[in-house]
């Protein structure tokens, strides 16, 4: 075993043992680096939603009836949903699509596609802000 300062074991087992957890690790910094900024987020990732220190939605049908994508039918739709619902970041998982049928995965790209901003980006995952918040709470990030 490797000794890393300043870190938990905790945090060590669940990078080395979970795909996403240096992803959410590095949202939860973002989000108390900010001062827990005025968030809420839809989660379009694995729903391991325990590790996340910040308010969510989750995103799959599964799990939730509060986005019937394919009731909705269009981008401006789902648009208007997520702003109801008081969702303004976005949390992508490499290969999210997989986990939603075509044209729901169809609406969610063409909803993010023009209105989003990369706030992160870790292992493949990627937070992404809708517009609706002042820019200030928002520093970029890359991958370390």
């Amino acid at each position: 075993s490797t000794f890393s300062p300043g870190r938990s074991a905790r945090s060590i087992f669940l990078e080395r043992n979970m795909p996403f957890a240096a992803a959410f690790s590095a949202v939860n910094a973002w989000y108390e680096r900010e001062g827990r900024p005025p968030v809420k987020i839809l989660l379009l990732t694995e729903n391991c939603s325990f590790y996340l220190d910040v308010p969510y939605q989750w995103g799959h049908s599964f799990f939730q009836g509060l986005l019937p994508y394919e009731e909705l039918g269009t981008a401006a739709s789902l648009d208007a949903r997520l702003k109801e619902l008081g969702i303004n970041h976005v949390l992508t998982s490499p290969g999210w699509e997989k986990n939603f049928s075509a044209r729901a995965a169809g609406l969610i790209r063409e909803t993010l596609a023009a209105r989003v901003v990369l706030v992160l980006e870790k292992d493949g995952y990627r937070l992404l802000r809708l517009p609706g918040l002042a820019a200030a709470q928002h520093a970029v990030v890359g991958d370390d």
